[in-house]
């Protein structure tokens, strides 16, 4: 029956043909390419046929004579395979899904007088072996990952198949320093990393042994990459309470463990500024002056030769203004009034 719908449509374009006093026939672009696919990929076959006019494309399976697609319509009942085309011209068989039966010879064929064909073969493989063994000796948490096995034979495409190695282990941990000098209203942070998997339960405890949860004075923060964990506490505003052993605790399946850091208090730093120093040690100068002074006029002695014995704050005033100068003035300006004060001793004596 299909051959007979095929022959009635030749018939139809030979009329045609005959209706017109110069036909040009058709003809094809270049020769098919023969196709090698692995199973399961889609093969397509491109046919490209010039000044196709009212003649019909069609492709066919050799090897069992049967009609696979007309023009646009697919004629068998395969629903594997599928025809496309652009502008007339670029005419393509698909064979999605392919299998080893799909093996052999494909024509694109034009029904002008004589018929005039095209064909292609298709080559359909399995890439199937047996590859070296990858062998890992005394395995260890660092061997754990993926591992990714690849296979081919020069067909596109490369085929790879990806494993991943789990190794079972118990939890280690470190917290690193086993001291710490805090002093009362410091913040301080500790951290703990673990390794283990399956990945563990892992906990800090306070000096009295009880598990630590996030509170007003303590908070927790963890992460997880892999077999690898970090546990980190923070202690806000630490107070004497707070002084003592902390642990850091990681179990699972296989095992359990722990490591320790100890917070011991220490004095909080110096808050004197500099500039309260300064005024300290003026304070302490002008005082030792005026005891000196003062110890002189008892014994009847003057204070002049340079020396004002006037009011106080004139006095004051000067100190002030000198211990503004430079570092220099300063040192000799103090050097100036031990040798006035030495002098003063010398001149009146007891």
């Amino acid at each position: 029956m299909l051959g007979y719908t095929f022959l009635a449509i030749c018939v139809a374009s030979w009329v045609s043909a005959l209706i017109d006093p110069a036909p040009v026939l058709p003809k094809f672009g270049k020769p098919l390419d023969n196709l090698t696919v692995s199973v399961g990929r889609e093969a397509t076959f491109t046919c490209i046929v010039e000044d196709l006019g009212l003649y019909k494309v069609a492709w066919l399976r050799v090897d069992t004579q049967t009609i696979l697609t007309i023009a646009s319509h697919v004629i068998t009942k395969n629903h594997r395979i599928a025809v496309t085309h652009s502008g007339h011209r670029t005419w393509s068989l698909h064979i999605r899904d392919t299998r080893e039966t799909d093996r052999g010879w494909y024509m694109c064929q034009v029904n002008t007088d004589p018929m005039s064909s095209n064909t292609g073969f298709l080559d359909v493989v399995a890439t199937s072996t047996e590859g070296p063994e990858l062998e890992i000796v005394r395995v260890s948490r660092r061997h754990m990952g993926p591992y990714l096995c690849i296979a081919s034979n020069g067909v596109p495409p490369t085929v790879s198949k990806r494993i991943v190695l789990i190794v079972h282990f118990p939890p280690k941990v470190w917290v690193g320093k086993q001291l710490e000098g805090v002093y009362e209203g410091q913040t301080v942070t500790l951290a703990c990393r673990s390794e283990a998997f399956p990945r563990p339960i892992t906990y800090w405890t306070r000096p009295t042994n009880e598990i630590i949860i996030n509170d007003d004075n303590f908070k927790i923060a963890s992460s997880s990459t892999g077999y690898e964990s970090v546990i980190e506490l923070t202690i806000r505003a630490v107070q004497l309470q707070d002084l003592g052993t902390f642990k850091c605790v990681a179990k699972n399946a296989l095992g359990e463990t722990e490591d320790t850091i100890k917070l011991n208090r220490i004095a909080a730093p110096s808050t004197t500024h500099r500039p309260n120093a300064r005024r300290e040690s003026k304070k302490s100068w002008i005082s030792e002056f005026n005891q000196e002074k003062k110890a002189a006029a008892t014994k009847g002695s003057s204070m002049g030769n340079g020396i004002d014995n006037g009011d106080g704050d004139e006095e004051l005033t000067d100190f002030d203004s000198a211990t503004s100068s430079s570092t220099t003035s300063r040192h000799l300006l103090v050097l100036g009034m031990a040798t006035i004060i030495a002098i003063l001793g010398g001149r009146f004596p007891t």
